[in-house]
């Protein structure tokens, strides 16, 4: 497993809580029900437990999931690998311990034992509830003083004490998770819990430049994998450019690690390119020991911060030892390891003690060797020393001074003369391609002692062993037959050859060599092979978007070595000048859409399977077409079809009318069914995938009509007098417009005229009418409404002539009248008055009128007569019957 960067260790142990629970002498009692611990630190879970006395308890082990066949043990699960032991504290007692604490280790933990026959199981409830949480700081607040808040997920169990930091620099110690300050734009805040100040959280704040490193001091072994975390932040105006990593700059500008020589397949950056900025290192070197820094470029600015210093340390046993006593101190010595590890030591390749203390103490013979290694990483083995005794001529004053500390270099690598029994591996992995060629390689000490016989063997071929205690030597496997040779055998060194590779050759080989008296080598840590084929991979493989760098990574599933050189395949075709591990299309376009292989040179053969890459693009070519073509006649119905290009294939098609807002329909095709003249206008779709959205040129769509809403109006307004001009204007709605306007007469047959407008000039009473047009173009034809035309007689004659004229007759008719009243009366000599006054009864119904004595007639009817007009403007007929007198 790869030795990662955790936090501090914080042990959490909480005894003020008994949780007990069982029947008939059955129970678990847990020291408390729930703790809430940072995360990246250690949690101890502590219980007891109680059965019959009959019974013996021979399984014990803690759970959060259940599969199939019920609970799973911790120790089964992949995700606790490394970082959790059991311990057995006291008599029914029992502590899980779980390191590098992350947050989806939150969950309900349960104790559960057994007795020997299996079929006896007791589980402990309700368990003990382990929250796991970060720190954030959430700002509050005005717009220049502010609360900040070192937040957590939940309470945490063990009161702690909070730091606050203000542009890197500690402001503020209290048991308060809060802090008050004045808030400036460049200002950045962060926190910590005391004791655990390496895992300060993320800078916060408004318009600053910041990068935060989870640890500033990373130590780490060699042949490791390292985590250096990271997170930033720039302001918000500022578009980052490019960000990436280095240790070194070339003239005025850091060098990407990316391209530095040595750590190509040997990095990876894991940041999202939003706020996380965390570098991976595989397979660390004790050349990777440096200063990282991150580096940010905007549009605008360039920014790194501190550094964070690496070291990769191999482990190193130093004895402290005494010329008069074989007691001796051993230390496994490294730089101060970021995770706090447990220490493994072996003498003589057996195990011998695991502790938290780099230091063991023992009786130490001619014959001993002693190695250490960190628990979960016991591949990485130190080499083993044995006691250095030297032969000193020292004068006997001396030598009570003569005790010292002495650093023991006796390193066994084929050094001899020390007794020192030995083996040890050049490397403690090999990685090698499948159907190539393999060297593993040994050196070895057995003193003074003379070497019988010798072999390689491969302790995952145990179980074909005759005995699986006694090796067997490979040349006599079947599995390896005719693949095996011993090569380059000489006194000290022992070279194992394969050929012609296998995945399943992948296992852990060992040298062993026999004497007289014992064997050597069987208990060491040997070379592990891992086999591997190669593998197109490409990084981000959701988001190959047309536009975007993106890089192929010739992969194996271990690291093969460096300056190895490539040969990269498109559809079967060699691409010409690219031979390192990695593929750049910078930028990627949908041309590189293709198959995709790789093979290391001189190993063409053993070229990787084909990846697909399929680069994905917005739309292209966005058009709308009309159907069906040609003229579109009110009434029809229209199909319009949205059509693009894009990768993935569009997923949403939506239809606007030119300023018009809100959408008119969505679909591939909108249909306008018994299309009108209102559903003229010029269209778009918008055509969108998960790449992007766009729309298309604007296509018009003219719909024919026929004449509609066709109107008459009549200039000039007003009276129109006998004599004038008149001009009549049709006026009509049509696509296309009118090509024809007919003026008709109400009640007249034949057309009046033609065109736009009709003009009637010295217009005279006959012209008096209802008048009305009709509009024509090809689609049909329609007509107004009629107009009334109403011509009027001048106001010199047509008024008053009348009124003359009947005036003139009355009093014509009047004169005579009385001059025969008078020549009557003087015959007579005088009538009574009153019996020659006048009734007249008119007919209505008749249009004769019967002569008024004009003595007697009302002054009213006088002056009607002689104001209006008569009915039909016709003048009055007044029949006047002549006396005998004027006969």
């Amino acid at each position: 497993m790869a030795l990662r960067t955790a936090g501090s260790v914080l042990v959490v142990c909480l005894w003020s809580v008994t949780v007990v629970l069982g029947q008939n002498g059955w129970s678990v009692t847990y020291t408390t029900q729930s703790i809430c611990t940072l995360e990246g630190s250690t949690v101890e879970l502590s219980c007891s437990y109680t059965y019959p006395s009959s019974y013996t308890v021979t399984t014990t082990f803690w759970f959060t999931k259940n599969d199939a066949a019920g609970p799973v043990s911790l120790s089964d699960d992949p995700d606790y690998k490394g970082r959790m032991t059991y311990r057995k504290d006291k008599e029914n007692g029992h502590t899980l311990s779980i390191t590098d604490l992350r947050e989806s280790d939150s969950a309900t933990y349960k104790f559960r034992f057994t007795d020997k026959t299996g079929k006896l199981r007791y589980t402990g409830k309700p368990g003990v509830t382990l929250s796991v949480t970060g720190l954030q700081v959430k700002v509050t607040g005005g717009y220049r003083y502010k609360t900040l808040t070192c937040s957590t997920t939940c309470t945490l169990t063990d009161n702690p004490t909070y730091i606050w930091y203000k542009n890197g620099h500690k402001v503020k110690e209290d048991s308060s998770s809060l802090y008050s300050d004045y808030f400036s734009d460049a200002d950045s805040y962060s926190c910590a819990v005391k004791g655990h100040e390496d895992r300060r959280t993320p800078a916060v704040c408004q318009n600053c430049w910041s990068v935060t490193y989870t640890h500033q001091s990373i130590c780490a072994l060699k042949g490791s994998t390292v985590d250096i975390s990271c997170s930033y932040t720039c302001p918000s105006y500022h578009e980052i450019k490019q960000a990436f990593w280095f240790t070194k700059w070339s003239g005025m500008d850091p060098e990407d690690l990316n391209s530095v020589p040595g750590y190509e397949g040997h990095i990876e950056y894991l940041g999202d390119k939003e706020s996380d900025c965390t570098l991976r290192i595989t397979d660390l070197r004790l050349s990777d020991s440096a200063g990282y820094r991150f580096r940010l470029i905007t549009s605008g600015e360039k920014f790194h911060g501190s550094p964070v210093s690496l070291t990769v340390t191999d482990l190193l046993v130093k004895i402290t030892t005494s010329l008069f006593s074989r007691w001796v101190t051993l230390n496994c010595g490294t730089c101060t390891l970021t995770d706090n590890p447990t220490y493994i030591w072996y003498r003589n390749g057996y195990k011998v003690k695991e502790d938290t203390s780099s230091l063991y103490s023992d009786y130490i013979s001619d014959a001993d060797s002693y190695s250490c290694a960190v628990k979960g990483h016991e591949n990485l083995t130190s080499p083993a020393v044995c006691e250095c005794r030297f032969n000193y001529s020292i004068p006997p004053l001396d030598l009570k001074r003569i005790q010292k500390t002495l650093y023991c270099h006796v390193i066994v690598k084929g050094v001899r003369g020390q007794n020192c029994w030995s083996v040890t591996y050049p490397h403690q992995g090999v990685c090698a391609l499948k159907g190539s060629s393999v060297d593993i390689s040994s050196t070895y000490d057995s003193g003074y002692d003379t070497i019988t016989s010798s072999l390689w063997f491969s302790p995952k071929r145990s179980d074909s062993w005759k005995d699986e205690l006694i090796p067997e030597d490979l040349n006599t496997d079947p599995g390896y037959a005719g693949r095996v040779e011993y090569a380059g055998e000489e006194r000290g060194h022992a070279t194992l050859r394969i050929t012609d590779l296998r995945e399943e050759d992948s296992a852990e080989y060992k040298f062993i060599f026999n004497t007289e008296s014992s064997g050597w080598g069987y208990s060491f840590p040997g070379t592990t092979l891992t086999v591997t084929g190669l593998q197109v991979r490409i990084k981000d493989p959701t988001n190959i978007i047309e536009g975007k760098c993106l890089c192929l990574f010739c992969e194996s599933i271990c690291f093969l070595q460096d300056n190895l050189s490539y040969i990269w395949y498109k559809n079967r075709q060699r691409l010409i000048g690219h031979e390192t591990k990695y593929l750049y299309l910078k930028p990627v376009s949908s041309e590189d859409t293709g198959r995709y292989s790789c093979a290391v040179a001189n190993h063409e053969d053993l070229h990787s399977p084909e990846e697909t890459l399929t680069v994905t693009y917005g739309q292209r070519n966005t058009s709308v077409s009309i159907s069906p073509s040609g003229e579109i006649v009110e009434g029809s119905s229209v199909t319009l079809t949205c059509s693009s290009d894009a990768n993935p294939p569009v997923d949403k098609y939506t239809w606007y009318k030119k300023n018009v807002t809100s959408p008119k329909a969505s679909g591939q095709s909108y249909s306008i069914t018994n299309i009108s003249s209102e559903d003229s206008g010029e269209y778009y779709c918008e055509a969108q995938n998960e790449v992007g959205a766009k729309i298309s040129k604007l296509i018009p769509v003219n719909v024919l009509y026929k004449p509609k809403t066709t109107s008459i109006s009549v200039r000039p307004s007003g009276e129109i007098v006998e004599g004038s001009s008149v001009t009549l204007t049709c006026s009509s709605d049509a696509n296309p417009p009118v090509e024809k306007y007919t003026w008709y007469k109400k009640n007249v047959t034949s057309p009046k005229a033609s065109g736009h407008s009709y003009s009637i000039t010295n217009i005279k009473s006959e012209d008096r009418g209802e008048y009305y047009c009709e509009a024509e173009n090809k689609y049909g034809r329609f007509n107004s409404s009629s107009v009334f035309v109403d011509v009027q007689y001048p106001a010199a004659v047509f008024p008053w002539f009348p009124v003359v004229g009947v005036g003139a007759v009355l009093t014509a008719g009047a004169l005579l009248v009385t001059i025969y009243c008078y020549m009557k009366r003087r015959s007579t000599g005088g009538s009574n008055t009153t019996a020659d006054t006048q009734s007249v009864h008119p007919d209505a119904n008749s249009e004769t009128y019967t002569a008024l004595n004009m003595k007697t007639r009302s002054p009213e009817y006088d002056t009607l007569a002689n104001v209006r007009g008569l009915p039909n403007d016709t003048a009055p007929q007044i029949d006047t019957e002549l006396s005998d007198y004027e006969k």
